[in-house]
């Protein structure tokens, strides 16, 4: 709806996030829509953390309270540089990229430790220890951390799968250079 006071123009939406024009003579000020846009991408990603990471786990068919200490793990393990805890829970095999574009098959940890300073990098550690619990991706792949540097999923360890244990089942050095 639009209001003219004295000359001057005032646009108020009854929608969004402050979206405004003053105008008086020749100068405009004007609040962007891509500015409020931010501020309600703010606002809905506080509203999506309290929409709370147990129903996007739900997805990928996951409990918060064993998500929590693995994702736990995974940190201590990088933080520490500590190849072999990490290697404890990759599903095997996996096959890695390194920076450079080669492809890495790992067939089991004894060969992950081996080959972890080829394909562990400073970007891909600051990605996965800056990672935020609550902010985690989940879908029906699994959980993300990062954009993607890792990812991790519940692999069946009975039939129908009422039994799972959590493991790695993606590395991506390459996503952090």
């Amino acid at each position: 709806m639009k209001l003219r006071v004295l000359g001057y123009a005032l646009l108020v939406t009854l929608f969004g996030m402050l979206d405004y024009s003053y105008v008086s003579g020749s100068q405009l000020w004007e609040r962007k829509v891509k500015e409020d846009r931010k501020i309600q991408e703010v606002i809905q990603s506080k509203h999506k953390e309290q929409e709370s990471l147990r129903e996007r786990l739900k997805v990928a068919g996951l409990k918060e309270e064993d998500v929590k200490p693995f994702f736990e793990a995974i940190q201590k393990a990088v933080e520490q540089s500590d190849a072999v805890a990490l290697s404890k829970i990759v599903k095997y095999p996996i096959t890695l990229k390194t920076p450079k574009g080669q492809n890495i098959k790992v067939p089991d940890s004894k060969e992950f430790v081996a080959n972890y300073p080829r394909f562990i990098t400073p970007n891909w550690r600051k990605a996965v220890l800056e990672q935020k619990y609550k902010e985690l991706f989940a879908n029906w792949q699994g959980v993300m951390i990062g954009r993607g540097e890792i990812w991790f999923s519940s692999i069946c360890m009975s039939e129908p799968c009422s039994k799972y244990e959590l493991k790695i089942t993606g590395i991506n050095p390459w996503f952090a250079d």
